[in-house]
């Protein structure tokens, strides 16, 4: 694994780690509702991120997901402030889907 690899896998685990962070603290479901970020894909350049979140249970997901999307920009601007680098990445959040 070289250095470019090792720093992708490296920042794509800290924007996961931070975004989970967020959703937890603001609090956009139900006590019967769970949020993960399943994976963090960066692009080579490192300024594009793209989040995939899954919601259990399904039946929320129409619920809970857009709400979260409608909060990008304060979840952007997190992002910017916490994440240990010069530049944060744009994120992108898409719902994993099932197989």
């Amino acid at each position: 694994m070289n250095h470019k690899e090792k720093t992708r896998l490296l920042r794509a685990g800290e924007i996961g780690k931070i975004i989970a962070k967020y959703i937890e603290v603001n609090d956009f479901t139900d006590r019967s509702t769970i949020v993960t970020v399943t994976d963090v894909v960066l692009n080579d350049q490192l300024d594009s991120a793209k989040v995939y979140l899954s919601v259990f249970p399904k039946e929320k997901e129409l619920l809970v997901f857009p709400e979260i999307e409608k909060d990008i920009y304060r979840l952007q601007n997190h992002l910017n402030t916490h994440l240990r680098c010069r530049l944060a990445p744009r994120i992108k959040l898409l719902l994993v889907q099932e197989k």
